[in-house]
């Protein structure tokens, strides 16, 4: 069985990625499943392991193993990471990986936003038809659609726009969900998708191994 062709969306909060993923899937004449990297925080706020902690105050035991967001009186601060949490995300990759290799086609959600992801997304990702696509969008917007949408800390958009891409120097293709429609977008990485194997994947898995050298 051939593997699933995969299309990872690695864009700031309120950046469109779900919507560009939606549109994505219209688009394409195959079925694509929409996987979203925010399944993980779901998954452990289910399970008692993720949720807000105010700046200065001590971190519940579960949430220090799983996944704290640091805030100042509503106002994001920071994501921190325990074992669980950094166990749990290191796991989404390879099970991306494990549903392409089953024949599935999908559009990812993602947002790489600690150093530690990239080697686990790239090795997972690199043996397989798999696009990594950012998206970019200017902090004002990003902004304006945090408000207008009113389920984020205030806040995680700025900071997001700023670690989002630190870790990530190559781009199968790239987007501007602000200035460009979504349809437009739709259609760069479409032609990307057309215009043959990606790279970007198996460049970041060849810096991950020149590293350790």
């Amino acid at each position: 069985m051939s593997a699933g062709t995969v299309i990872v969306l690695n864009g700031a909060s309120s950046a469109g990625k779900a919507t560009l993923a939606r549109a994505l899937q219209e688009s394409l004449d195959e079925m694509f499943l929409h996987v979203e990297m925010d399944f993980i925080f779901t998954l452990m706020i289910n399970a008692g392991y993720n949720g807000p902690v105010q700046l200065g105050e001590p971190v519940p035991p579960k949430l220090a193993l799983g996944t704290a967001f640091i805030h100042d009186d509503w106002k994001f601060v920071r994501i921190e990471y325990g074992e669980y949490g950094m166990r749990a995300f290191s796991s989404f990759f390879p099970m991306v990986a494990a549903l392409a290799g089953g024949g599935n086609n999908l559009v990812v959600d993602a947002f790489l936003l600690e150093p530690w992801m990239i080697p686990n997304v790239a090795t997972s990702l690199a043996p397989l038809p798999a696009y990594l696509v950012g998206l970019r969008c200017s902090l004002d917007e990003l902004e304006r659609r945090e408000r207008e949408r009113g389920d984020r800390f205030p806040g995680i958009a700025r900071a997001f726009a700023e670690t989002v891409h630190a870790s990530v120097p190559f781009y199968d293709v790239e987007v501007d969900t602000g200035a460009t429609t979504t349809e437009d977008c739709v259609q760069t990485i479409l032609r990307r998708v057309a215009a043959g194997e990606p790279q970007a994947f198996k460049a970041l898995s060849a810096v991950g191994a020149n590293s350790n050298v």
